[in-house]
């Protein structure tokens, strides 16, 4: 979950819920796992500045407008009108469980081999959701 997976998604669900011709959103990741979360050496310039020593205002104002960005996106999946199945293979943790988390009427699909998701799933929903700030 780089910077691309930030800007794209929501233009991504944007088309898919405009498009008549869609009927359902099945999401699912490109390789053996759904997700491990965010790409931390990708996101290292837009993070860096506000872990910096001293960081003051602007990093920080920098900071929380990627931030609401990155909400901005997950939120698109929720705003999809079309049913969204999330096809889980694999690890899904971070923030992909905060984008399985989201749309109200998902459907969320573990494999055999992603049965530790059910468990961080709970775990993340009922303590912690990374980008849910108030």
């Amino acid at each position: 979950m780089g910077p691309d997976f930030w800007s794209e998604l929501p233009q991504i669900f944007a088309q898919l819920d405009a498009d008549p011709e869609v009927r359902a959103v099945v999401l699912t990741g490109a390789g053996k796992h759904f997700s491990y979360g965010l790409d931390l050496p990708a996101m290292a310039g837009d993070l860096g500045s506000v872990l910096a020593d001293k960081a003051q205002a602007k990093p920080r104002t920098d900071f929380h407008a990627m931030v609401k960005r990155m909400q901005a996106a997950i939120t698109a999946v929720a705003d999809c009108r079309k049913p969204v199945v999330a096809a889980i293979s694999g690890w899904c943790i971070g923030g992909g469980v905060d984008l399985i988390s989201q749309p109200t009427s998902a459907m969320r699909v573990p494999t055999p081999s992603s049965a530790s998701v059910r468990s961080r799933s709970e775990w993340s929903l009922t303590s912690v959701a990374s980008l849910a700030f108030p």
